[in-house]
């Protein structure tokens, strides 16, 4: 089942609806058979809540499963803002940590509400893509512009709310060049930031198995990737996986400095 994927207790992704209109050129939807020109939609918030909750792999509480929002969708359109709404409010309830990545613009009122049902700091996490500042328009067609997108780090101002850059997937040749205007955006923010890999077709099947995709994608790691994680350690906290920023033992790739 595409809406929800609970193959392991870990982590639980969720998608309100199925398919994105950004038309990323990077994107890996068309590989599991989910296209750009329409958005499928079969069940309510409620349904999908149920499900996670009813299976066997769900784990709740804070250290429970890490319930993940959107890795086949983009749940920020204004179709289905309030089925992803809902389910963040159920599971902050449910003391378990959640996280959504978004290239729309996500405004501090959206969130207000269920900042109200956070009962640990960080509990929530919105990451902010982007891939490509300068080459935006080529790689990141539909999507809001990043300069745009970057008003979501006012999120951070919410307690227990955390607020990250999210550098994935690095584009090799293409999101190094934008390092300096990263760097600026972090100092200006003052936020840590994801640096992560593309997931592509495993065509070979000698590289790291992708965490979705059923076993059909896998992660496209570049030197490119280090290099970037080294320089922006100048400025924040550098993740390798967006999940290691709740466990108490997270692997911060280097801290800031």
């Amino acid at each position: 089942m595409k809406y929800v994927l609970a193959d392991n207790p870990k982590r639980i992704f969720i998608n309100p609806t199925l398919g994105c209109l950004a038309r990323c050129s990077y994107c890996y939807l068309p590989h599991i058979g989910l296209g750009f020109d329409s958005i499928e939609s079969r069940y309510s918030a409620e349904q999908l809540i149920e499900y996670v909750v009813s299976n066997k792999n769900y784990i709740p509480g804070k250290t429970g499963s890490i319930i993940s929002i959107g890795c086949y969708t983009e749940s920020w359109y204004d179709f289905n803002k309030k089925a992803t709404q809902d389910i963040i409010k159920y599971f902050t309830k449910t003391d378990n940590p959640v996280q959504l990545a978004s290239k729309r613009v996500i405004d501090v009122s959206d969130l207000r509400s269920i900042a109200n049902h956070i009962s640990w700091d960080g509990q929530v996490s919105v990451y902010t893509s982007c891939s490509t500042i300068s080459h935006w328009q080529r790689f990141e067609r539909n999507t809001i512009p990043p300069y745009e997108r970057f008003i979501n780090f006012k999120l951070r101002t919410l307690e227990g709310l955390g607020s990250y850059l999210y550098i994935k997937p690095v584009i090799k040749g293409i999101t190094i060049q934008d390092v300096a205007a990263f760097s600026k955006i972090i100092h200006e923010n003052s936020i840590d930031v994801v640096v992560g890999s593309m997931f592509v077709l495993d065509e070979s099947g000698q590289r790291k198995i992708a965490p979705i995709g059923g076993g059909i994608l896998a992660c496209s790691e570049t030197e490119e990737e280090d290099v970037m994680i080294d320089k922006l350690s100048n400025f924040c906290r550098v993740y390798r996986n967006s999940t290691d920023v709740f466990s108490d033992e997270r692997v911060i790739i280097y801290e800031c400095r």
